[in-house]
């Protein structure tokens, strides 16, 4: 994903430090994570670009 971005000219940085079940409870809260909460988030990256 980051290498795609980059291809793209967007910019990506990982995310460390999150707590993968809290994060996951909270998309299964908000219904935007399917299955039931079967799946689950292992990684998390912040993307962006720089207007010039």
């Amino acid at each position: 994903m980051m290498n795609a971005a980059a291809m793209i000219g967007n910019d990506s940085c990982p995310i460390e430090g999150f707590v993968p079940d809290e994060v996951n409870a909270f998309l299964v809260k908000r219904g935007l994570q399917g299955n039931g909460g079967e799946d689950g988030i292992s990684a998390m990256i912040a993307c962006g670009y720089v207007k010039s």
